[in-house]
């Protein structure tokens, strides 16, 4: 078994829980999301907290939007804005570094440590890719401010990776076991 994969019941989990979807840009073996959306649930499932966090230069610029494996949804993002019925969702607009930021601290805020979701490892692999590249980006303006003599004291500072810390539960292989088990 994964490490921060759960081999548990559910039903008996007695903390908050995040159930998290992500839509993802760029080949699948470099997909990096530009949608982390996800419901924090409490230990009587009840919603806490709904979020959709957007990474804000995929979403305005078109010719970004091409490798967007869902690209022709975009749109739909700024319509869902507007929909009443969607007035509960966070929707919030970042770069990469923010958009991490945001989610470390939704992760510190409701206690998480649980994340649930449908090809979870695929979720996972992609927003820890997210912060690695975002903390790469900053590495190098660092070297390159220094190297040209420039103050690089205003650059943000390397991002704490707290979703590599999460244990993840698989709801595909929950599906395949009740599917194999079931009675016909």
């Amino acid at each position: 078994m994964k490490k921060n994969t759960l081999p548990i019941n559910i039903l008996r989990y007695k903390k908050n829980k995040l159930v998290l979807d992500i839509e993802t840009f760029n080949d699948i073996d470099k997909a990096c999301p530009y949608d982390i959306s996800g419901n924090v649930y409490d230990n009587n499932d009840t919603l806490l907290y709904s979020f959709c966090l957007l990474r804000m230069d995929i979403m305005l610029l078109p010719e970004l939007q091409e490798n967007c494996f869902y690209k022709n949804k975009i749109n739909q993002y700024f319509i869902d804005l507007k929909d009443k019925q969607y007035q509960y969702i966070d929707f919030f607009f970042g770069n990469g570094y923010e958009i991490i930021n945001r989610l470390n601290e939704i992760i510190t805020k409701y206690d998480i440590d649980l994340v649930i979701g449908y090809n979870i490892d695929f979720d996972y692999t992609s927003i820890n890719r997210l912060y690695t590249n975002v903390n790469i980006a900053i590495r190098n303006k660092k070297k390159w401010y220094k190297q040209l003599g420039l103050n690089y004291k205003s650059i943000p500072k390397i991002v704490v990776n707290k979703f590599k810390k999460v244990n993840v539960l698989d709801l595909m292989y929950i599906s395949t076991l009740l599917l194999i088990h079931s009675k016909q």
